[in-house]
């Protein structure tokens, strides 16, 4: 089994749900994506599991483009898997869908507008349209791949802290995801992680994620790593 169900960035966190706790009166941010004209959020992953039949190692590197921004922070993106490569016991693989394009249409929050299509491994990451204070958590969903099909597991996000790095507020984020999905191509995840994001500039700077998974009779583990740029 290839697990394109992890072939996604952590641009990737949809659907929030509206249910909400705070722990204490704390620090708020606003989370929202600052899109430009010309801009282009590059990221790179490596994903590391191991089943019984052996291991898999992949590097994939994304690009989601900033093609036009609009007033309202809404934008048109195309957001595409530029390269990388897979190896599934000792054996070297492609990336599905490396190098095709994908349009959306997001607003300044990440809510999809418009996709032309749902099988893009780069989708765009909803946040709360209002303050979230630190120790805050919400209930929502993590988009990922399975196969061909998009699936949505349950997650929980809790806002743990801020800190500065080279002059960048940098908000720590913790995810939870536990969860499966039911039809062809179920599973079932249990994982831990967390995520760094930029707050002036919108955008995921680190991230990692690991845990395990169900797939079709199937057990793996997996830890995953994403590192993420700007430019334009």
């Amino acid at each position: 089994m290839v697990h394109a169900n992890r072939m996604r960035t952590w641009i990737a966190l949809i659907a929030i749900s509206g249910s909400f706790t705070v722990a204490h009166a704390a620090q708020k941010e606003t989370f929202q994506y600052n899109f430009k004209t010309g801009q282009t959020i590059h990221s790179h992953i490596v994903m590391n599991s191991t089943m019984s039949m052996g291991k898999t190692v992949m590097n994939m590197d994304t690009s989601m483009h900033v093609d036009s921004a609009n007033a309202d922070g809404s934008a048109a993106l195309t957001t595409k898997v530029d390269g990388g490569d897979m190896k599934m016991m000792g054996m070297k693989m492609g990336i599905p869908g490396r190098g095709k394009e994908f349009k959306m249409t997001v607003s300044k929050f990440g809510k999809v507008m418009q996709m032309a299509d749902s099988k893009s491994s780069v989708v765009i990451q909803e946040f709360p349209d209002h303050p979230i204070a630190v120790g805050e958590s919400w209930d929502g969903s993590v988009q990922v791949q399975a196969g061909k099909t998009p699936l949505s597991v349950n997650a929980h996000f809790t806002f743990d802290s801020v800190k500065t790095v080279d002059g960048h507020k940098i908000a720590h984020l913790l995810l939870v995801e536990d969860g499966g999905t039911t039809g062809r191509g179920a599973m079932t995840i249990h994982a831990t992680g967390w995520m760094d994001w930029d707050v002036a500039q919108g955008f995921p700077t680190a991230a990692h994620m690991e845990g395990t998974e169900d797939m079709g009779g199937m057990s793996s583990t997996f830890v995953s790593d994403q590192t993420s740029t700007i430019s334009g």
